[in-house]
């Protein structure tokens, strides 16, 4: 059965301005501003569900690259080292550095892990038309922990370190942190492709399973 996508008129109040407005139902690709200051107020991008599917899917993969493959080689006098993902967040580990560690491993591994498996769980279910049990309460995780999604923070604390480092020793990029740069983009994307007031509704609207 084909998913409606016109989203539902409401009413909001604007959050430049708090005019309170009329937002007419969106069909796919429509957004709506503010009659006063033209502040965005909603929108609908078109076809949300399998867009997020793609986006999804496309990060665990780059993510899984990224945890399998070396991230970063060290030469030095002929002797090369390599390092992956988690070797700076064991380093910090065992320097005595828990809390560090623990933030990195919170920011960097629990949340994109978080929410590219809630999405999961989330969007494959709605492209039937169909809400697994708990979804609204993984959709609410997934908004509160998305400021948390720090990927990119970390992409640039490994740039600052290895300028510091190249002249103490040639630093090589491995295909492990080719892949998170990409990853850094794939979840931006997912971020600015998917309107929560779209899943929403979607869930609203889903037969229970």
């Amino acid at each position: 059965m084909p998913i409606n996508e016109t989203l539902q008129s409401i009413v909001v109040a604007c959050p430049d301005c708090d005019l309170i407005n009329q937002v007419p139902a969106l069909a796919a690709g429509e957004s709506a501003v503010c009659v006063r200051c033209e502040a965005t107020l909603s929108r609908n991008p078109p076809n949300t569900i399998n867009r997020g599917i793609a986006l999804t899917f496309t990060a665990i993969m780059l993510y899984a690259i990224t945890c399998t493959f070396p991230f970063l080689s060290f030469g030095k006098a002929g002797i090369v080292a390599h390092t992956k993902l988690f070797s700076g967040i064991i380093g910090l580990y065992e320097q005595g550095m828990y809390f560090l560690a623990a933030v990195v491993s919170f920011t960097t591994v629990v949340v994109p892990v978080f929410i590219m498996g809630g999405l999961c769980y989330l969007l494959l279910p709605l492209r039937r038309d169909i809400r697994l049990p708990g979804a609204a309460r993984v959709l609410r995780w997934i908004l509160n922990l998305q400021p948390w999604n720090m990927v990119e923070i970390f992409m640039i604390g490994i740039i600052v370190a290895g300028v510091k480092l190249q002249k103490m020793a040639a630093l090589e990029p491995g295909l492990g942190a080719w892949a998170f740069m990409l990853l850094i983009f794939v979840m931006a994307a997912i971020g600015a492709s998917i309107e929560p007031r779209v899943l929403w509704e979607r869930l609203e609207s889903a037969r229970c399973l």
